[in-house]
């Protein structure tokens, strides 16, 4: 919804959206999310294009595009991961953030989100 209250957008989520922001550029909209994200999305369009898991030891955090590129803390790399299906007649496999660290471990695509 915009400031006068007309929806702009309507978008899925996986988590109850417990708290909502619009930037003052109004360019970005920031949610918190019951499962302990803050997700960052496109004002205009509603796209989802920035993840945040501050953990609750206040230490450890990470935060990840839709495209998997990811920036952590010491130790946060282990606070997220992905979920691998291998067919029907195999194992699925969890992947974490750890072990993908030498593709998908970008700051520098993190910060460039914010034009930084």
């Amino acid at each position: 919804y915009d400031y006068q209250g007309s929806a702009i957008w309507k978008l899925p989520i996986a988590s109850e959206a417990i708290g909502v922001n619009i930037s003052a550029n109004k360019k970005v909209v920031v949610a918190a999310h019951a499962d302990g994200t803050i997700r960052w999305y496109t004002f205009s369009q509603g796209r989802h294009f920035l993840s945040l898991f501050p953990h609750r030891d206040k230490k450890r955090w990470i935060v990840w595009t839709p495209d998997n590129y990811f920036a952590a803390s010491p130790a946060g790399e282990g606070l997220i991961g992905w979920h691998q299906n291998n067919g029907p007649e195999k194992t699925a496999k969890f992947i974490s953030a750890a072990e993908v660290r030498n593709k998908y471990f970008r700051p520098d695509v993190i910060k460039a989100l914010f034009g930084g």
